[in-house]
C-alpha cells in the first residue's frame, strides 16, 4: 500500500501558472461565448437595441479570440504572466522599472486583458436590468422565464401518450 502511495505521489505533475491559465482560459471560454450567444438569441430586442448589447457581446468575443491566439503563444512566460495577472494593468506598469515595448507580447496580453473586463463589468451593469435570478438552478431559470416571458407557444402534440 506504501509503494502505491509513493508512485501515485511520483505520478503527480504540477502545472505551471501558464499551463494552469491556459487550461483555465480554455474551460471558461467556450461556455462565456456559448452564455453570450443564447443572450443574443433569446434576450427581448428591445433590451438589446436599448443597451447596444450585441455590439459589446461582438467585441467581448474578438477580444476573447486575441487574449486565446496571446495567451496561446509559444514564446509567453510563465512567471511574466502570474505576475501580470496578479496585479492591475496600471500597478503592474508602475512596478515595472524598464522602459516597456510596445509591441511585447505581455503589453498585448494586459491590454486585451483589460479590455476584455471592461467589456465583462459593462455588460454586467447593462443586465442588472434584467433582475437575472442571483440562485442559478433550473426552477429559478423556469420561474424567470414564465415571469419575463411576453409570449409562450404550447403544444398538444407530445402530451398524447397511448
Amino acid at each position: 500500500e506504501l509503494m502505491i502511495k509513493a508512485k501515485e505521489e511520483e505520478e503527480l505533475e504540477f502545472k505551471s501558472f501558464l499551463e494552469f491559465a491556459r487550461a483555465r482560459f480554455k474551460s471558461t471560454a467556450s461556455p462565456l461565448r456559448k452564455c453570450f450567444f443564447i443572450f443574443c438569441t433569446h434576450l427581448p430586442k428591445r433590451f438589446v437595441l436599448e443597451h447596444n448589447f450585441q455590439n459589446m457581446v461582438s467585441q467581448l468575443l474578438r477580444l476573447l479570440d486575441s487574449l486565446e491566439s496571446l495567451l496561446f503563444q509559444e514564446n509567453v512566460v510563465s512567471e511574466e504572466l502570474e505576475e501580470l495577472l496578479s496585479s492591475t494593468v496600471e500597478e503592474y506598469y508602475s512596478s515595472s522599472e524598464s522602459f516597456v515595448d510596445p509591441s511585447s507580447l505581455t503589453l498585448q496580453l494586459s491590454m486585451s486583458r483589460s479590455k476584455c473586463l471592461s467589456v465583462l463589468k459593462t455588460l454586467g451593469h447593462s443586465l442588472e436590468e434584467l433582475e437575472l435570478p442571483s440562485v442559478m438552478n433550473q426552477r429559478s431559470i423556469v420561474e424567470f422565464c414564465f415571469q419575463t416571458a411576453s409570449l409562450i407557444f404550447c403544444t398538444a402534440s407530445t402530451s398524447y401518450k397511448k
